[in-house]
């Protein structure tokens, strides 16, 4: 699923935000959610968060300026990133 994830120059993401993703999914917490939330997955700019917004609208497109009021579950994150990529 990340083989087919694109960074703005329509490259592979490095190993660093598949590293993060990673532990996205081993350890779902708002810090790991933030580390991965604004990491382009498509050459067209998109981020995990927009994918996660597209994939379930009613995801907040938005924090409350401070931390993460609610995160998506691991599965969502895998399912938004496959509905963008594929």
């Amino acid at each position: 699923m990340l083989g087919s994830c694109r960074n703005i120059y329509n490259e592979p993401i490095s190993s660093e935000c598949r590293k993060k993703i990673g532990r996205f999914f081993a350890e779902p917490s708002p810090d790991t959610w933030d580390d991965i939330a604004r990491i382009i997955i498509a050459g067209d700019g998109t981020t995990i968060w927009q994918a996660v917004c597209l994939y379930d609208p009613t995801f907040p497109d938005h924090t409350n300026g401070t931390s993460w009021n609610h995160i998506p579950t691991p599965f969502d994150v895998m399912q938004a990133i496959k509905k963008v990529t594929s």
